[in-house]
C-alpha cells in the first residue's frame, strides 16, 4: 500500500523537491516548511528527519540545512527491468546506459521479480530519475497511478502506453504499427488477414490490434481472430501449435498471419513447418519486434535506439524543470522487410485446400513412420 500519514506524504514532496535542488542548495527552515505547506511542526519534523536519515539533506548548527547529494554534478537515472527472460530487455538496458552516459548521467540498472507490482515500491528507490521498462500489467488501477504519480523522483515508462495525464511514457505508436502492417499485406494482393493474440492482453497490445484490424475493415478485408487467452507471465507455446494445426488441416481461411511479436512468429513457423505448411509459399507471416533480428522474418522495428534516445531527452527536459516538455510520446515504427510475405499480385495464391490436402498427407507419413517403429 502507498503511505498515507500527513508526515509521510510531506517527506515524499521534500524528497521530489530535492531532487531537482542541486548539491549544497540551502534547504527551507521547519517554520518556512509549515508556512508553505500549511503543515504543523509535528508533521515536518518527522519527515526532515526521513531525510536526514537518507542522507539528503546536511543539518549545521547556526547555518541550517543543505542539500547533500552523492556523486554531485551528475544526474542519476535508475533504470527498473523486471526479470522476464526476454531478449529485449539486456538490449534495451544497454542501449539505454550509452545514450544516459552519453548526456552526462550517472547510470543505474536494477532488476526486480516478474511477479512484483514494482509500481508500488517506486519510493524505496534513491534517484534523480526513474526510467520503468516494460511493466508486465500496464492495466493500471489507480492506486499505481497514485503510486507512480507520488513517486518522489520523477517516473518515465518506458514500452508502456499509459494515456492518463500524470504519467509519463515513451512508447512506439503500436496503433499506427498495426495499420502499417495491415496496410503492408494488403499492398501485396493478401485480402483475408489471420491476426495471432500470442500476448496477454495489454493496452499495447490492445494498441496493435486495434490499428490492425481497423485497416482491414477499412480496405475490404476479413480477420479471423486466434486468441491464446494468456495472461502475464503464461507462454502461450500450446495454444500456438493448436491454431497451426487447426489451419493446417483447413478449419481457418486466410493467406497472412499477424501473430502480435516475434517470439509468435518464430513458434507458429516452426508448428506450420511440421503440418507440412511452408512460409511464404503457402502462408505469409507478419509480426513486431526486430530483437533479436530474425532475417527472415517482416516485423515492426522495435525501436529501441529510438526509445533510448527519446528517454533521455525527456529525462533533461524534467530536470530542467522545462513546462513544455512533451509526457507522453508514441514515436513511429519502422517496417523491415524479410522474406515472410509472399507478394500475391504477382503470382496466383495457393488454394487453402492444397495446404489441407498436403497436411493430410504429412499425417498420413508421421502414422505410417510411427507404425513401422
Amino acid at each position: 500500500m502507498v503511505k498515507s500519514s500527513k508526515s509521510d506524504q510531506l517527506y515524499l514532496q521534500l524528497r521530489r523537491r530535492i531532487s531537482a535542488m542541486k548539491d549544497g542548495e540551502p534547504f527551507p527552515t521547519v517554520r518556512q516548511l509549515m508556512t508553505e505547506y500549511q503543515v504543523s511542526q509535528s508533521t515536518v519534523t518527522p519527515a526532515i528527519n526521513q531525510l536526514k536519515e537518507k542522507g539528503l539533506i546536511e543539518a549545521y548548527v547556526g547555518r541550517g540545512s543543505f542539500v547533500s547529494k552523492k556523486d554531485a554534478g551528475k544526474p542519476h537515472m535508475l533504470l527498473l527491468q523486471h526479470n522476464w527472460p526476454a531478449p529485449i530487455l539486456p538490449f534495451m538496458a544497454e542501449r539505454l546506459r550509452r545514450a544516459a552516459e552519453e548526456d552526462g548521467f550517472r547510470f543505474e540498472h536494477r532488476i526486480y521479480d516478474y511477479h512484483d507490482d514494482i509500481t508500488l515500491t517506486l519510493s524505496n528507490y534513491e534517484a534523480d530519475i526513474i526510467v520503468v521498462d516494460g511493466i508486465a500489467d500496464d492495466l493500471m488501477t489507480p492506486e499505481q497511478i497514485l503510486a507512480i504519480s507520488r513517486c518522489p523522483a520523477p517516473v518515465i515508462l518506458s514500452r508502456n502506453s499509459v494515456p492518463i495525464s500524470q504519467i509519463n511514457y515513451v512508447c512506439g505508436d503500436n496503433a499506427a504499427a498495426g495499420v502499417n502492417i495491415a496496410n503492408y499485406l494488403f499492398r501485396h494482393g493478401h485480402r483475408k488477414f489471420g491476426l495471432l493474440i500470442n500476448e496477454p492482453h495489454l493496452y499495447t497490445v490492445e494498441a496493435f490490434c486495434r490499428g490492425f484490424e481497423s485497416c482491414a475493415a477499412s480496405n475490404g478485408c476479413s480477420v479471423e481472430v486466434l486468441d491464446c487467452r494468456i495472461r502475464p507471465g503464461e507462454r502461450p507455446h500450446r495454444q500456438v501449435a493448436e491454431f497451426m494445426k487447426a489451419y493446417a488441416a483447413g478449419k481457418y481461411d486466410f493467406t497472412a498471419l499477424f501473430p502480435i511479436s516475434c517470439d509468435g512468429a518464430i513458434q507458429a513457423r516452426r508448428y506450420l513447418e511440421e503440418y507440412g505448411v511452408r512460409v511464404p509459399e503457402d502462408l505469409s507471416i507478419i509480426s513486431t519486434g526486430t530483437v533479436p533480428r530474425v532475417e527472415w522474418l517482416t516485423a515492426v522495428d522495435s525501436g529501441a535506439e529510438e526509445y533510448s534516445g527519446i528517454i533521455v531527452r525527456m529525462a533533461i527536459d524534467i530536470l530542467n524543470h522545462d513546462s513544455q516538455y512533451r509526457r507522453q510520446i508514441e514515436f513511429p515504427q519502422k517496417l523491415i522487410e524479410g522474406s515472410s510475405v509472399r507478394n500475391l499480385n504477382e503470382s496466383a495464391a495457393l488454394s487453402h485446400k492444397n495446404v489441407a490436402e498436403r497436411f493430410a498427407a504429412a499425417q498420413y507419413e508421421k502414422t505410417v513412420q510411427a507404425h513401422n517403429s
